[in-house]
């Protein structure tokens, strides 16, 4: 379903919005009208692409610390015959081997994580799913920190706004107003 910004779409949304809520009996406004969802969304568009950058950038330099860590491992220990010349070529690539051998794997956690949050909040769902994943992006122990400074702040701020919070609060709630029990 393509989503369109004319105004006579989104008076004709809240048009059938109405008439169904009126046809099953129910109030037509529980507090969030179709253009706030919509609002929402647009406000969320962008770092939500941001946030999947983050994460696509964190995965495919993780792969790359992957390949740089064989490499090290292969070029200080297989590539010479010589035990005592082998140990003292690990010694000094033992910061980076230490390094890649963390951040790599840090940095797929952080990928997944990040896109998984990206889509939570791509759908407006799990608020706080979201805020987790762009707080992840601000935190500089990832390789994607560079894109996902920007982004997160970005992030933060847009699902700090009220009205972004009261679209995901309604989510959370059925159309009596009461809390879902596993509402997240």
């Amino acid at each position: 379903m393509s989503v369109t910004n004319k105004p006579a779409d989104n008076d004709l949304r809240n048009k059938v919005y109405e008439r169904v809520c009126s046809a099953i009996g129910q109030e037509p406004d529980v507090g969030i009208s179709p253009r706030q969802i919509e609002a929402a969304r647009q406000r969320l568009q962008g770092p939500v692409w941001g946030l999947r950058l983050t994460a696509v950038f964190n995965l495919f330099l993780s792969l790359t610390g992957f390949c740089v860590l064989g490499f090290l491992l292969w070029y200080g220990f297989l590539s010479e015959p010589d035990a005592e010349l082998s140990v003292r070529r690990y010694h000094s690539y033992l910061d980076t081997l230490i390094g890649l051998s963390i951040m790599s794997p840090l940095a797929v956690l952080f990928g997944i994580f990040q896109w998984f949050a990206s889509s939570r909040v791509r759908k407006l769902k799990d608020f706080w799913t979201g805020m987790a994943g762009f707080i992840t992006a601000v935190i500089p122990v990832h390789p994607g920190w560079i894109v996902g400074l920007p982004t997160g702040c970005w992030g933060l701020a847009a699902m700090g706004n009220e009205s972004v919070f009261r679209v995901f609060e309604a989510d959370s709630q059925d159309l009596t107003g009461k809390p879902l029990k596993n509402a997240g």
